[in-house]
């Protein structure tokens, strides 16, 4: 379903993303792992047209995207919901939701992708009149999500979904990934608690220094020496 050819990215005369080559194919749930300043957001912020590479070629569906601008993408039904939840502080809970469906393209209705969201977030429901701004970590990632929900993706990205938030709020997300997955969304996560993304995955591709240095299969890259030892504490 996407597919990265030999990525070079730089930032003046640093690289950032030296030949990066990866593929999700539809229906799966796959993993970006690796340290900080690893270059995985990099990654992501270039898939979704943030960033323009400096070699190579992303395909989406067959249909090269890396020189479309970031809202032809997420009309394509690609959309990242970004590092931070970058939300709005003083616009209300459902004015975000109206703002994430702005480009979307689906036979879906309005209302009812408004529900499915509130359904899979009813806290989103209660708070619906109350500014970004006022709300707990949890719920603005909650908000972050819905916001994407409502353009309508076919693949998601997800860019370190469980950053800052308590240990029950993150059961609570990772409950909410399998329900998205489930109901036919392709999802990439960025995550730096590893045994989450690992437990939550099909696959996986570690990224190093700008480079992908392993891929394998989310249960063989549990048990890996390497990733326990670099990763896991183990």
């Amino acid at each position: 379903m996407l597919e990265l050819v030999g990525i070079d990215v730089r930032y003046g005369h640093k690289r950032a993303l030296e030949g990066v080559s990866m593929r999700v194919n539809q229906g799966e749930i796959v993993t970006l792992i690796g340290s900080n300043g690893a270059g995985k957001t990099t990654a992501l912020k270039t898939m979704s047209g943030l960033i323009r590479p400096a070699a190579g070629e992303i395909r989406f569906e067959g249909e090269r995207i890396d020189r479309l601008p970031p809202h032809r993408i997420i009309e394509r039904g690609l959309v990242q919901v970004p590092e931070g939840r970058l939300l709005f502080p003083d616009m209300t809970v459902m004015e975000h939701l109206d703002l994430g469906a702005h480009r979307a393209r689906s036979d879906q209705p309005f209302s009812a992708r408004l529900d499915g969201i509130l359904s899979l977030f009813p806290i989103l429901a209660e708070r619906r009149a109350q500014k970004a701004g006022t709300l707990s970590g949890g719920q603005q990632q909650m908000l972050a999500i819905g916001r994407a929900l409502m353009a309508a993706p076919r693949f998601l990205m997800l860019d370190e979904p469980s950053l800052g938030l308590a240990p029950v709020m993150v059961d609570l997300l990772a409950d909410a990934i399998r329900t998205m997955h489930a109901s036919g969304i392709t999802i990439l996560v960025v995550e730096q608690r590893v045994d989450l993304a690992l437990s939550l995955a099909d696959r996986g591709y570690v990224l190093e220094t700008g480079r992908i240095v392993i891929e394998d299969s989310a249960d063989r890259l549990l048990s890996d020496s390497r990733i326990k030892s670099a990763y896991l504490g183990i």
